[in-house]
């Protein structure tokens, strides 16, 4: 039986790579736009409220550079982040290494963050430097009329994480009524990491 044991966690450990891909879908491929629709076209009706914008990396460079500590740069860095907001004003920000990972996937609502509109905050940034209008002016393709508005970046290759932070934030959405008095932006980072 020890042997068995060893053995299954020999194999998990020179795997583990391949373990991990499979339990969060990771999908290691330079951008590819037939994947990037098919990843729009799992999201419905999501999407129908929401505007998508594909980002090149100049503009995701421009995004870590509105941090103004180290901390906050790592954190801009991440693949997949929320923003909420509040006219100019940044209320919420979530990023995927600030939430409990598990075996099946990851737990947006840690700590109940999401357990109120807008959710509470997994993080502080500076909200001097990171506004929507900071955000507009890097990404001019950015059109909001609503007071709140909502910034999810998002990438097909972390395709369930990036599914996994959509759903928590339409769940959050429908408890509190607020999906039609929100704007909503998807911004693809595929580009940035192919």
């Amino acid at each position: 039986m020890n042997k068995l044991i060893l053995i299954f966690f020999c194999c998990l450990l020179t795997s583990c790579e391949k373990l991990m891909d499979k339990l969060y879908d990771i999908r290691d491929k330079p951008y590819n736009h037939e994947e990037y629709n098919n990843f729009i076209e799992t999201i419905q009706p999501f999407v129908n409220h929401a505007s998508n914008i594909i980002s090149d990396s100049s503009q995701h460079e421009n995004i870590i550079s509105l941090g103004r500590t180290k901390e906050d740069k790592k954190s801009l860095k991440q693949s997949i982040k929320i923003f909420y907001f509040d006219y100019d004003s940044l209320t919420s920000f979530h990023i995927s290494c600030r939430a409990r990972m598990s075996l099946t996937g990851i737990d947006w609502d840690t700590d109940n963050r999401f357990d109120t509109y807008p959710p509470k905050s997994a993080l502080l940034l500076d909200s001097n430097t990171v506004s929507l209008t900071a955000l507009k002016h890097i990404y001019p393709e950015i059109n909001t009329n609503k007071n709140d508005v909502i910034i999810i970046f998002w990438t097909s290759i972390l395709w369930k994480l990036s599914l996994e932070a959509m759903y928590e934030v339409e769940k959050n959405l429908i408890k509190f009524n607020k999906v039609n008095k929100v704007d909503i932006v998807l911004i693809n980072v595929d580009i940035v990491y192919s």
